[in-house]
């Protein structure tokens, strides 16, 4: 699981990481967008995987409640009912699926 946020950045990070776990024969590789605006939430999952010729198993929109946590807790347990810790929850059971 890779997991980036929709800038320029971070595309070229991802880029490289996905190659080098080309060359290393990864069995399976999923990307993770993070902190997308509501209004890009399908142009970037299609541009993502068009780029890196790779699934996005998740793409998580930007959350005002995460950012304010700022690391100082675990979010799905802070928030237990909001939409993004029910997102986590898919993406973690397609992992472990």
């Amino acid at each position: 699981m890779l997991i980036l946020r929709p800038d320029q950045q971070d595309y070229q990070g991802t880029s490289v990481t996905v190659e080098v776990a080309r060359k290393l024969d990864v069995p399976q590789m999923l990307l993770m967008v993070n902190k997308v605006p509501e209004m890009l939430m399908d142009e970037v999952k299609q541009r993502i995987e068009k780029l890196y010729n790779c699934e996005v198993a998740a793409v998580v929109p930007h959350s005002d409640e995460l950012m304010t946590l700022a690391s100082s807790g675990i979010f799905s347990m802070r928030y237990p009912d909001h939409p993004v810790t029910k997102l986590y929850k898919q993406l973690a059971d397609r992992v472990l699926a």
